[in-house]
């Protein structure tokens, strides 16, 4: 049995769980060698657990970003604005990006337009931060946009070590950055609870990702997740070695999804004629077990079981 979470209001963001075993993964691995009840038990088995750990680790990954946006009521200094020498929030930012490695960035948006966030360099390329002359210690990277009383914001740059310290400012003056027009801002200003967006492009970093947010008295705080992390996450269930694990959204699109390991050896690519049939026959009748919920589709001439659920994320 899962494990219930706190719901997140409101509720815009749906993903569905897809789970696809291949002929020659799991379920072949469990069962070689037994009936055809026993195939059915154990395919019903590997899948359940499969979902659970999924669920314990989605769990694992949002739910201490989740207690992050709600408590950050209670941080000092929030409601101050920042300024040129950056925040008071910055220490305590780095070190919830510490705690947390799963987050990207961690920022707040003012009424006003000003903006300062923290992000974490590990989860930008290389390429990005040198063309951004980040030092080559840069552990974070703080950026500031100062909007309010000015008739062109000022923006900077600062690249910090993993102890928060100032290595490096750069001024960009290019950076017309607002809050108050991106998807988080807009979302929590219109909510008393913690939102969480749909999937967007990151202004900051490009990359694809979702905010997890919530309003203040002078605007709103936040945390950032990339689907590069959702990725690596998905890599990390066991259940990924032997077939895919996928993310979708509710409209159909694949957001993210665990990398295809190539068969070894003993993969259905090599297996014998007479064997190939056999497995064929377990497929289809797994497909058809009502227990386990599963579907038989093809995929590159090969058998696969696919089984949708929904998850919280």
């Amino acid at each position: 049995m899962t494990r219930a979470r706190i719901a997140i209001a409101p509720s815009i963001f749906t993903i569905t769980l897809v789970i696809a075993v291949g002929l020659a993964g799991a379920i072949i691995s469990y069962t070689h060698g037994q009936n055809a009840k026993n195939a059915e038990l154990a395919a019903t088995v590997l899948m359940d657990r499969a979902l659970e750990t999924i669920d314990l680790r989605i769990s694992a990954l949002v739910e201490p970003i989740d207690s992050t946006v709600r408590q950050s009521r209670f941080w000092l200094s929030l409601n101050e604005p920042p300024s040129y020498a950056g925040h008071p929030l910055r220490a305590h930012m780095v070190s919830l990006l510490r705690e947390m490695p799963q987050a990207s960035s961690v920022f707040v948006g003012f009424e006003q337009g000003d903006h300062y966030q923290v992000a974490s360099a590990a989860h930008r390329t290389a390429e990005v931060m040198s063309d951004r002359g980040a030092p080559p210690d840069t552990a974070y990277q703080e950026t500031v946009i100062l909007r309010s009383g000015r008739a062109k914001p000022l923006a900077l740059v600062r690249f910090l070590d993993a102890q928060g310290g100032i290595l490096a400012t750069r001024f960009t003056p290019e950076n017309d950055y607002d809050p108050r027009g991106r998807p988080w801002y807009e979302l929590a200003r219109g909510s008393d609870e913690v939102v969480r967006t749909d999937v967007y492009h990151f202004a900051m970093s490009t990359k694809l990702g979702v905010s997890v947010a919530r309003r203040f008295e002078q605007g709103v705080v936040g945390v950032d997740v990339t689907l590069d992390e959702l990725t690596a996450f998905l890599d990390a269930v066991p259940q990924a070695r032997d077939g895919v694990v996928a993310l979708f959204h509710d409209d159909g699109r694949i957001l993210t999804h665990s990398r295809l390991a190539p068969r070894g050896a003993a993969g259905d690519a090599d297996a014998s004629g007479d064997r190939r049939a056999k497995l064929e026959h377990l497929v289809t009748r797994l497909a058809g077990d009502p227990l386990l919920r599963a579907l038989k589709v093809d995929v590159g001439g090969h058998a696969w079981l696919v089984r949708r659920d929904p998850v919280d994320l």
